[in-house]
C-alpha cells in the first residue's frame, strides 16, 4: 500500500460554481494520503459537453490541484495535456444530464458509479465507472486513472499524462 484515499470530501454541482453556469456535472473534492510525499486535496470537475455542430456530447473529466503525474492503461490517445477515450462518438437526441455517485468505494482505491441520463431515449443512457488508484512506476508515484463508459471521455490535467506503452 503506498498511500490511502478517502471518499470524497464534498460533492457540489458545477453550476452552483458562477463560472461554471453551463457546466451539467459535478465538481467531485478528493484527499489522498501518500505514504512518501504527504497529504493530497484535489478537485474532480466531471461534467457532459455538448457540440452543437456535431450534436455529439463528451464527457469532460478535468483535475485541478493535483499536483501527482497522472497515468492510463486504457486505449487513449494524447493530445496536449489532454487524453482522450477511443470510443466512437455518440450523437445524442437531447441534452443529458450526469446523476450525482450513488456507489462510491474506497480503501487504498477510490471508486464511483454515475449514471447518464436522457430524458427522451432510454437507449442514449450510459454509466461512468471511474477509479483513481494510486501506483508506483519507475520510481515515481502516479495516480492511475481507469475510466469506463460507452460515451467519449476527455480527461484534462494541468500535469504530466502518462499512457502505458
Amino acid at each position: 500500500m503506498i498511500g490511502r484515499m478517502y471518499r470524497p470530501l464534498k460533492i457540489l454541482n458545477l453550476n452552483s460554481f458562477r463560472k461554471d453556469k453551463d457546466k451539467r456535472g459535478f465538481k467531485i473534492f478528493n484527499k489522498y494520503k501518500s505514504n512518501f510525499g504527504g497529504t493530497f486535496k484535489f478537485e474532480t470537475n466531471i461534467y457532459l459537453k455538448y457540440d452543437a455542430e456535431t450534436q455529439t456530447e463528451v464527457v469532460q473529466v478535468e483535475f485541478e490541484n493535483l499536483t501527482l503525474p497522472i497515468y492510463m492503461e486504457t486505449a487513449i490517445r494524447l493530445d496536449e495535456d489532454k487524453a482522450i477515450s477511443s470510443n466512437e462518438e455518440r450523437t445524442i437526441s437531447s441534452l443529458r444530464k450526469l446523476v450525482r455517485p450513488t456507489k462510491i468505494t474506497s480503501k487504498d482505491i477510490l471508486e464511483f458509479v454515475m449514471m447518464i441520463e436522457s430524458s427522451r431515449e432510454e437507449t442514449e443512457n450510459d454509466i461512468l465507472e471511474m477509479s483513481l488508484v494510486p501506483v508506483m512506476k519507475d520510481n515515481q508515484e502516479y495516480m492511475k486513472i481507469e475510466v469506463s463508459c460507452q460515451t467519449p471521455v476527455v480527461i484534462h490535467s494541468q500535469t504530466t499524462l502518462k499512457i502505458a506503452e
